[in-house]
């Protein structure tokens, strides 16, 4: 998984309230057709605005399990 802490647009040149841009990697498994990484992207990418629900996404792509 790749994410930053938070969302900094470079037009913005400061932090902003937008959603978090993320991905979690996987060499056998395309979840939204994306194949690249950026600010545009990413708006198209699914959003998740609590962080454990997007702890809970890592762990099902990677097949374990949440006690």
């Amino acid at each position: 998984m790749v994410c930053p802490d938070h969302p900094t647009p470079v037009c913005d040149r400061t932090h902003t309230n937008d959603y978090v841009p993320w991905f979690i990697y996987s060499p056998d498994k395309v979840i939204d057709g994306l194949d690249t990484f950026n600010e545009t992207s990413v708006s198209y990418g699914e959003k998740i605005n609590m962080g454990y629900k997007l702890i809970e996404k890592l762990f099902k792509s990677l097949e374990i399990s949440i006690i």
